[in-house]
């Protein structure tokens, strides 16, 4: 495996799949972010989801690099419990403001982006590159959370949009 042009399909597909969210976010009108698109969650709450997740694995990203072993997915609980998890991040940003939300997103995405670039590609791909990945990858961690996110939040709000007559 070519560790470096991995690395560049990885960032290529998740700056893709970023800016296809974004740019079905800016067709729809602000005023209608704050409508329930999934269940009760808004845009600005999916948008939350997403970077909170983005924060999750910073901090077991940096942790991790201490030698330490992060509590994954959040100390406490289980991957069993994430609706739990999900429940405690809506209501950790529910009262913050759009404006907030979307500057919190983009720093939490450049996180992503800032980890991929200035890890060495080799770790990226290569099984247990540190103990607290176990019998796992980093990018199994970094790949869900970014482009996979951005995809699932684009689809559903799509959905949603189109549903609405706003696409």
């Amino acid at each position: 495996m070519n560790y470096e042009e991995a690395r560049s399909d990885l960032l290529n597909k998740i700056h893709d799949d970023h800016r296809l969210l974004i740019n079905n976010l800016d067709k729809i009108p602000k005023e209608r972010w704050l409508e329930p698109v999934i269940d009760k969650w808004s845009i600005k709450d999916v948008l939350a989801q997403i970077l909170e997740r983005q924060n999750m694995v910073k901090l077991w990203y940096d942790t991790g690099k201490t030698g330490e072993i992060p509590e994954i997915p959040m100390p406490g609980y289980r991957w069993n419990q994430i609706d739990e998890v999900y429940e405690i991040i809506y209501l950790q940003y529910k009262d913050h403001d759009l404006e907030e939300i979307l500057d919190l997103f983009d720093k939490s995405h450049n996180s992503m982006i800032s980890i991929i670039e200035n890890e060495k590609a080799e770790n990226i791909f290569t099984r247990g590159a540190y103990p607290w990945l176990k019998d796992t990858y980093l990018r199994s961690y970094l790949s869900p959370n970014t482009s996979g996110q951005y995809k699932w939040a684009k689809t559903e709000i799509r959905k949603w949009a189109k549903s609405q007559g706003l696409l």
